[in-house]
């Protein structure tokens, strides 16, 4: 079911949102800190993938002025197997307006309002990227871990249900 922020509307990912997709894995300030951008194939590949996981949720972030999709955040099994994580891709030409916070911080209390079983939900960061860390800071995240993963000094931030 969508859900509305002061700016954005979130509705569950689908098939049509591949150019969005497509889009951000193939920037390279996206996927400055996720390995590199991906190639066509690897992006349907990924993509198909993605829809059919039953273990993610996908969300699409569209503006409400003007219904251009900006965004993808996703709920799925962290690393470890225990918590749930966020992850979210922004296109860069709209960041530096809150709006990666304002769809983040949403999108993690609409998943707490639909998953009473969760105690906590994590986000998992290069502790290079700054943007996202402090972004992260900004919408009552904490830092909870510092570890290598991925050959990258990794910094893992947890939000715990209010």
């Amino acid at each position: 079911m969508p859900f509305q922020t002061n700016r954005c509307r979130l509705a569950m990912l689908t098939q049509n949102d591949f150019a969005l997709f497509a889009a951000l894995n193939r920037d390279a300030e996206v996927r400055q800190f996720l390995g590199g951008t991906h190639g066509l194939d690897s992006m349907k590949r990924d993509f198909a993938a993605l829809l059919a996981d039953s273990a993610v949720a996908a969300y699409v972030a569209t503006l409400l002025e003007n219904q251009d999709p900006i965004a993808i955040v996703l709920f799925g099994p962290h690393h470890d197997g225990r918590d749930t994580e966020v992850s979210y891709l922004l296109l860069p030409e709209y960041r530096g307006r809150g709006l990666a916070a304002e769809i983040v911080a949403a999108a993690i209390a609409r998943c707490f309002e639909i998953h009473p079983e969760l105690d906590r939900i994590v986000a998992e960061t290069q502790a290079a990227n700054q943007r996202s860390c402090a972004m992260l800071l900004r919408i009552g995240m904490t830092p909870v871990q510092r570890l290598i993963r991925f050959g990258a000094d990794q910094v893992i931030y947890a939000k715990s249900r209010i």
